[in-house]
């Protein structure tokens, strides 16, 4: 995800805050107008637009807008609420950034919406020694916090994300379930097996071959007997059992890289320098090691021409294994709330550790690197087709705003609960992520505020100068527009797919 931010204004002229996201202009002394709210129309017009939005592109896309949104703000609610329980001075609480559609102000906070819903700020006073506040106010000033409430407001927004999570993946635990090893199709791939077969979605697959079909994870080892074979495939519907025959096909799986460089873990071949092939047998007597060429194969049942490098031909069923065309819909079982949370705490482990391992990759200079250069290739056309990548091969690839839309979306359409653990999966990166220990994300005032406490000595209060940070500051949140306003075009003309 990345995050929309306002340059700095010039010293002296506007107060800045790093928190979060969006810098709202405001003079350095200057109060809110009390007791004033602006007129509804803007914001009438908005709600008109997410209307619109439903209608013509989809309810779920609207539901992925909405989910976003309260997200961020619930980020935000965190900051205002230790802030103002700490005694501190917040200002200002918006929502979005852009052209402001309302706002009212209560008290010594103006609180509002602005016109793009991708970001949002609490502007709490005094932030860092380099802001100018009115002489009355200099003890409510972040800065003047004691070091427990300034972690505490540092650390609220990654807090009430991991709080999300939590509560999410419990409502989809326990109130919606989990899946069983019972299941249907759901799903069924054109130009596979199954398509050819007559397998509709609702379907029950009962044999194929001579094996019987039970659970779904069983089901590759039986594909991999009848690969490359004409096979009886028996399934059931609406209580009747049908029998028919289809050829099985091949697809590569995760150990065809390093072996034949281009082609990914899920690709079904269709033809090489324009002879059709359909097995990996074919491939192999027309190929020769060290030599490269033009592949087309099947890539989330979309036609890709690809440039594959034969590295080696590994024996038959190393790197491929059956294809059926099926995707199933599991039943769903409801937890019990000691199950379930129990579940929650683990799955949240497993997420975050997988959070902390997934920015570390990425911000290695090589992958870095690929994410621009494939960034590049998808815009220019490359030589492959940009539009036939999958996350299988895009291990690396950063996000944007959009594109998760898209993805959250796309989950809403498989079920309520997919599209809510979704949410709780990117709560837990996005809490993990804001705990970068670099100004200006939320970890780097955990940083200022414990180098700080560890400076301070016998009750004198040591103040960082921020002003040596600012190049710091300035490096760290060019990165993150540039590399967001790449995610933004990729996701644009690349976009990420659930499928594979």
């Amino acid at each position: 995800m990345s995050i929309v931010t306002e340059p700095p204004p010039p010293p002296g002229s506007v107060t800045p805050n790093p928190v979060y996201a969006d810098v709202p202009d405001v003079p350095v002394g200057g109060h809110p107008r009390r007791d004033v709210r602006d007129g509804p129309l803007p914001l009438l017009v908005f709600f008109a637009l997410l209307v619109y939005l439903g209608l013509s592109v989809g309810w779920w896309v609207v539901a992925a807008v909405v989910g976003i949104v309260l997200m961020i703000f619930l980020h935000e609610l965190g900051h205002y609420t230790t802030a103002k329980r700490g005694g501190m001075k917040v200002t200002e609480f918006f929502l979005g950034f852009g052209p402001r559609l309302w706002s009212f102000t209560r008290g010594e906070t103006t609180y509002g919406v602005k016109a793009i819903p991708l970001g949002a700020y609490v502007r709490i006073i005094g932030m860092s020694n380099l802001e100018e506040v009115e002489p009355e106010d200099e003890a409510r000033t972040y800065r003047q916090a004691s070091y427990p409430r300034r972690m505490l407001v540092a650390v609220a927004g990654s807090t009430m994300h991991f709080i999300q999570a939590f509560i999410l993946l419990m409502v989809v635990y326990v109130g919606i379930g989990i899946p069983t090893d019972s299941w249907t199709i759901r799903e069924v791939s054109a130009d596979s097996a199954a398509a050819a077969a007559g397998l509709q979605m609702g379907d029950t697959l009962v044999q194929i071959g001579d094996q019987p079909v039970g659970k779904f994870k069983d089901l590759s080892a039986i594909l991999a007997l009848a690969s490359g074979t004409d096979t009886t495939i028996v399934y059931s519907r609406n209580g009747q059992q049908i029998s028919s025959n289809a050829v099985i096909a091949e697809r590569f799986d995760a150990d065809v890289e390093p072996a034949i460089t281009g082609l990914v873990s899920g690709d079904r071949l269709v033809s090489v320098d324009g002879a059709a092939v359909s097995n990996y047998a074919q491939f192999s007597s027309i190929v020769t090691i060290g030599n490269s060429y033009r592949v087309e194969v099947l890539r989330a049942d979309k036609l890709c021409g690809v440039q594959a490098t034969v590295n080696e031909l590994p024996p038959a069923g190393t790197i491929t294994r059956g294809f059926l065309g099926v995707s199933p819909r599991f039943a769903k079982a409801r937890q019990n709330p000691a199950v379930g949370a129990t579940r929650s705490v683990g799955d949240f482990g497993r997420v975050a550790s997988g959070a902390v391992s997934g920015i570390a990759r990425f911000v290695r200079p090589n992958n870095v690197g690929s994410f621009v250069s494939d960034t590049v290739k998808a815009g220019t056309g490359g030589t492959d087709d940009a539009e036939c990548r999958s996350l299988s091969a895009d291990e690396n690839r950063v996000m944007s705003i959009y594109g998760f839309g898209k993805v959250a979306s796309d989950a809403g359409k498989d079920g309520v609960g997919n599209f809510l653990e979704l949410f709780a999966l990117f709560n837990i990166f996005i809490g993990i992520f804001n705990l970068l220990p670099t100004l200006p994300f939320d970890g780097g005032h955990v940083v200022v505020a414990t180098y700080e406490r560890i400076r301070s000595r016998r009750g004198k209060r040591y103040f960082a100068d921020m002003a040596k940070a600012l190049p710091i500051v300035y490096a760290v949140a060019g990165i993150m527009v540039f590399l967001g306003v790449l995610a933004l075009f990729r996701d644009i003309i690349d976009p990420l797919s659930l499928g594979g």
